[in-house]
């Protein structure tokens, strides 16, 4: 089958790779004209890509990824390696409480590799450009779909048209192009019907700077929510790591957080992370906003808005990268797209409909846990940064995911069932329905949310404004 991908981002490079090694003819437009850097540590240094907004963002190959890699993608899990991505172990530390029971943890489904995100892509990318039957265009942006006949009501897509460019026919066309994907336009310019979409307004801004020097302890989460701010460090390949803040994007007062002196002085005035300021950094402070939870879902009613055309990863569903689930959940997405192509054969109807059925079982659970996630620190943030309180109903899975993260530090049931979600292994109906997580759940009181604060010292609302006023004169 002639295949044309639209976006060669990791996600794209992996379903690119797939689907040549069932036979397929497959052809990936990146619009992106820069080369891929030889030398992998140049990726950092020297590979741009503008296409990709979140290309010098943090970026945690989670567990779950690791076990695909393993799997899929050896050759690349090897490049990953030899490019100097360290061996994260994400149970550590282990709370105090239960520290002694090391054995209990002591599994290889926690761990992962880190490495920035150019080198991640850098190794996908360098084992796509070893395959001589995958073809890539370089600085091709896709502007528009072909199409075909209708067959039963359903619009066939037969290709793409690339910008200044002839009509490329293929009888797949897979959106990979990430969150910028403009497949909702494309598919109304031909006459299709629109996908179903769902946005969400929880919205967060992200600065991040980067460093290099000795590899700082590891003695808190990664990922530490703080009232109106969250603390996101990264340990990253040779010697680098990230320290990230994020807020909400409707925090106007924090913005100054761009500065580099203002940034500084709020990552110092919290203890449990100022050690990770120890290095030189390596990169401005590096900003993103304005990322939300989005879904699309390609069959509605029953019937597919076009056949012969799919969207994968971040173009079919987005999250708020604070998770850093994104390029896990995308890549197994391309797995499901590569098993319902073998399921479905030439069947371009049956595609549709298996690949809508994988995606809704395997996928699909994971966007509407993390928007779920995402709804609810962003309403506790913002009611934190307006003085009032949270006015939404709680729902029982909302409920239960707060026992369980508030459980997390003093029983090693709940620990272990935690790291779980927080790896991308299990997402959360398959974690409520083990028995002795649900037991626990059951048994234990409603969590109040003030029992949730003070594991961590840092600033108060206040002091972070007058760190943000400070410098009002650079803002």
């Amino acid at each position: 089958m002639e295949v044309a991908i639209v976006g060669g981002g990791i996600c794209g490079l992996a379903t690119a790779l797939l689907l040549d090694a069932d036979g397929h003819r497959v052809t990936v437009f990146e619009q992106d004209a820069n080369p891929i850097p030889e030398d992998p540590r140049s990726a950092w240094d020297d590979w741009i890509r503008k296409g990709v907004g979140q290309f010098r963002q943090p970026h945690l190959l989670q567990p779950a990824l690791r076990v695909v890699l393993e799997r899929e993608f050896p050759a690349v899990e090897q490049m990953l390696i030899d490019a100097g991505a360290i061996y994260l172990d994400l149970t550590q530390p282990l709370p105090a409480s239960f520290r002694d029971q090391i054995e209990a943890f002591a599994d290889h489904q926690f761990w992962c590799y880190s490495t920035r995100r150019p080198m991640a892509e850098w190794a996908f990318r360098k084992a796509v450009d070893k395959n001589p039957r995958i073809a890539i265009a370089r600085g091709a942006p896709i502007t528009a779909l072909v199409p075909g006949k209708t067959e039963n009501g359903v619009l066939e897509v037969n290709g793409v048209v690339p910008k200044d460019g002839d009509p490329v026919r293929a009888e797949l066309v897979v959106d990979a192009s990430g969150r910028a994907s403009r497949s909702p336009q494309w598919l109304a310019d031909i006459g299709a019907p629109a996908p179903i979409e769902e946005k969400s307004d929880s919205k967060f801004t992200y600065f991040t700077r980067y460093f290099t020097g000795t590899m700082p302890a590891i003695t808190t989460p990664l990922n530490v929510h703080y009232p109106t701010i969250s603390i996101l460090v990264l340990p990253g390949d040779n010697d680098t790591w990230s320290v990230t803040l994020c807020v909400s994007a409707a925090d106007r007062d924090l913005r100054a957080l761009k500065h580099p002196e203002v940034w500084t002085r709020v990552v110092a005035a919290h203890p449990a992370q100022a050690g990770w300021l120890n290095g030189e950094p390596i990169s401005d402070i590096v900003i993103m906003t304005g990322a939300l939870d989005r879904y699309r879902r390609f069959v509605v009613d029953g019937k597919p808005v076009a056949l012969g055309f799919v969207a994968v990863a971040d173009a079919w569903a987005c999250t708020n990268p604070n998770a850093g689930r994104g390029i896990s959940t995308g890549v197994k997405h391309a797995v499901c797209l590569r098993d319902a192509i073998r399921e479905a054969g030439e069947d371009r109807a049956a595609l549709a409909r298996i690949f809508d059925a994988k995606t809704e079982s395997t996928v699909a659970p994971w966007f509407r846990d993390q928007a779920m996630v995402d709804m609810q620190r962003f309403s506790n943030v913002e009611a934190e940064r307006l003085g009032t309180v949270v006015q939404r109903t709680i729902s029982a899975k909302e409920a239960a995911y707060s026992k369980m993260l508030a459980l997390m530090g003093s029983d090693a049931t709940m620990y272990k069932a935690g790291l779980a979600y927080i790896c991308g292994l299990n997402h959360l109906e398959e974690i409520f329905a083990q028995e002795d997580v649900a037991a626990k759940l059951k048994s234990t009181p409603a969590i109040d949310p003030a029992t949730m604060r003070g594991m961590f010292p840092g600033p108060t609302r206040e002091e972070l404004l007058h760190f943000a006023e400070a410098d009002a004169s650079i803002a």
